[in-house]
This record gives structure tokens, sequence and C-alpha cells, in this order.
């Protein structure tokens, strides 16, 4: 799924169209590793952390390969205006990250609490707190 990623990203780089860009996004298999990371840093569990990292790692280096060998056989006069503006970002960049990331946070957090609350109340119930 990872070269299928790169190769539908770098493509679309290419072409300078940021749909395909956006698609190749969804057919990344990365999130699940990121996430094991942002939770092993949470929980302190090193076991998830050493297992997530190395996925990201070996993701990432496939990732970069592939793409490098894909710039290599498709040389380019310019660079797209696409590929361009990904590598400069500026403050409305940053404006548009961190709402996400806030909203990721907060989705992670309710359930917890949610998780909290059962518990808290099962043990009222019970006579225990």
């Amino acid at each position: 799924m990872m070269a299928l990623s790169v190769l539908i990203a770098s493509l679309g780089l290419m072409a300078d169209n940021a749909s395909v860009v956006i698609g190749a996004m969804l057919v990344a298999p990365f999130m699940a590793p990121l996430i094991g990371v942002g939770l092993a840093l949470s929980q302190g569990n090193l076991a998830l952390m050493k297992r997530s990292a190395l996925a990201t790692a070996a993701g990432l280096a496939v990732g970069l390969s592939l793409s490098f060998v894909l710039g290599l056989l498709v040389p380019l006069d310019e660079l797209p205006l696409e590929a361009l503006s990904r590598g400069d970002p500026d403050i409305v960049d940053m404006a548009i990250a961190s709402p996400s990331q806030n909203q990721s946070s907060a989705s992670q957090l309710r359930r917890h609490c949610f998780r909290l609350w059962h518990v808290l109340e099962s043990c009222w119930k019970m006579g225990i707190y």
C-alpha cells in the first residue's frame, strides 16, 4: 500500500494535481503507526513505541526510496507549483494544522473520559467509591 501511495502522490505532484496528492494520502497506511507512537508516548508503553516507531521508519524509508527512484526516472524541466508550495509552508499552513491536531486530541480525550466515567459509575454502584 505504501508503494502505491508513493506512486500516486509522486505522479500527482508531477502532474500539478492537488486532488491526486490528497487521494494518495487516503491510500497511505501511515496513520496507524503514527497514532501508535502518540499513544505509546501518552501511556509510557515502550513496546508499543518500538513497534510503532519501527513501522513509521520503515514506511518513511520505503516512501523516500520509491519517490527518489521515480523522480530519477521521470525528469522534469521545472518543478510544478504544487510541489513548490509543499516545500514552503507559512503561517496559514500552521493555522490549518493546529485545529486539526486539537480536534484529534479532543476526540481521544473524550473517549478516555467516557471510559473513566463508566469505571467510576460501576465502582459507585458496587459501593467501592
